[in-house]
């Protein structure tokens, strides 16, 4: 439930501001889009960063969608993490 939110860009009618604010707008099915052109899982992650960082800086820190987008973004990186200690790239 905690990605619901960042499945598709925010509407621009509705959230105009928004574009003003956030210069690289991303969301998850951007990313989707963009899963054959990544050619490192850097590249990957880059992406998901930006999307979690644009909720940050356009929501108030202690809201939902800023704690999901943090939540979500140490997930990513603890994974990425694991994976990395289990190909044995991380000491």
């Amino acid at each position: 439930y905690r990605s619901d939110l960042f499945l598709e860009l925010p509407d621009q009618t509705v959230y105009p501001d928004y574009y003003q604010l956030i210069r690289n707008p991303i969301s998850l099915a951007e990313i989707e889009k963009k899963l054959p052109l990544y050619r490192t899982l850097g590249e990957f992650m880059l992406d998901l960063d930006l999307m979690f960082d644009n909720a940050m800086k356009y929501n108030v820190e202690g809201s939902l969608v800023y704690d999901d987008a943090l939540f979500m973004k140490q997930f990513a990186h603890d994974k990425l993490e694991e994976m990395m200690e289990s190909e044995g790239k991380f000491g």
